[in-house]
């Protein structure tokens, strides 16, 4: 909506929308190019997606929480404190986290800035926006900062 604002929660909001894509391999709310406008618009609000069942209850239990009206959502604590984050093979240490200190577990070698060699090929037709954009404001706000 023109002029309208959103807070923080928004980002919670799509970060639930790349865990499930992640996991799941397509968007929580489109599946395929035949899902009209309307159909998705009418699917976000519900704030009820539907995860399937090849998801651990953990994760369905987060994307849930992320993927629903903004009163109703995750806060920061919650997210922090939530299962998913807390079990499994390696939980997340949160402080490190915020501090950068988090070594990933797959770090592929590059050859040379903007080497996407690890990401899939892409059609002649398709749009892909450029990686090259202005750098980030320093003025960026960290999450110990919420």
């Amino acid at each position: 909506m023109k002029g309208e604002t959103h807070s923080f929660a928004v980002d919670w909001w799509a970060y639930g929308c790349v865990i499930f894509e992640m996991l799941v391999g397509t968007p929580p709310f489109g599946d395929s190019e035949h899902v009209s406008k309307q159909k998705i618009v009418n699917r976000i609000l519900s704030g009820n997606p539907h995860v399937p069942r090849s998801v651990s209850k953990e994760a369905r239990s987060l994307i849930r929480g992320l993927l629903v009206p903004e009163l109703d959502r995750l806060c920061w604590r919650e997210v922090q404190d939530h299962p998913w984050f807390q079990h499994g093979s390696l939980p997340l240490n949160w402080a490190k986290a915020a501090k950068g200190l988090l070594v990933p577990p797959l770090r592929p070698r590059l050859r040379a800035e903007g080497d996407h060699s690890q990401f899939a090929r892409w059609k002649q037709d398709d749009r892909v926006p450029t990686v090259h954009g202005p750098p980030p404001s320093a003025q960026v706000q960290d999450y110990t900062m919420l």
